[in-house]
């Protein structure tokens, strides 16, 4: 009954806030794993620590160190893209 509860309560009526998900997936250093897989681990901490340290993102990082000009690292860092999800 508990489960029945809060589902009907709490759980059903949630959206997905799509802007505010991206922006936070945009902002995660998370992005510096796809960095770490193109242009291995060293290149990928040392953008994590960065975009920490900075405040800026992995993809401004990215194109501040010249690894990718802004238009490729929009695209290879987009998290639409990396999740196989369309815009």
């Amino acid at each position: 009954k508990g489960i029945r509860l809060f589902t009907e309560k709490c759980v059903c009526g949630i959206r997905v806030n799509r802007d505010v998900c991206f922006r936070y997936a945009k902002n995660s250093t998370a992005l510096s794993a796809v960095v770490s897989s193109a242009f291995g681990y060293e290149e990928g901490s040392r953008m994590a620590m960065a975009a920490s340290e900075s405040g800026k993102t992995i993809e401004e990082e990215v194109v501040e160190y010249g690894l990718m000009g802004k238009e490729a690292a929009e695209e290879f860092l987009n998290p639409l893209h990396l999740t196989k999800q369309e815009e």
